[in-house]
């Protein structure tokens, strides 16, 4: 898909945990909705292909999107971590309303 790009167009950004996919698109007319299709089309190609490894969108991150998940099924969570500081709590300690499943 990226090799034959041409509008939309496919940005990926790697990071240490995640690949940051970024769409692109730009349309004939400022009318939002024709650049909303275009990019539609991709999204859904991306989806087919690797939907089962997306988790967010926009600005979500992977800690969001576990947090909401636990708060709708009213499920808790507990850790237990070595090495690493507390990192992975104080990334879900930073989310409101988390001491309800934390």
């Amino acid at each position: 898909m990226i090799t034959k790009q041409a509008n939309p167009t496919i940005a990926t950004y790697a990071s240490d945990n995640e690949v940051e996919i970024r769409l692109t698109a730009s349309a004939k007319t400022k009318a939002e909705a024709e650049a909303n299709q275009l990019l539609d089309g991709v999204e859904a190609e991306i989806s087919a292909r690797d939907g089962e490894f997306i988790y967010g969108y926009g600005d979500e991150t992977l800690a969001d999107v576990v947090v909401r998940k636990l708060l709708s099924r009213k499920i808790t969570i507990a850790a237990a971590e070595s090495l690493t500081a507390g990192a992975f709590q104080a990334e879900l300690g930073a989310h409101s309303g988390v001491s309800e499943i934390f």
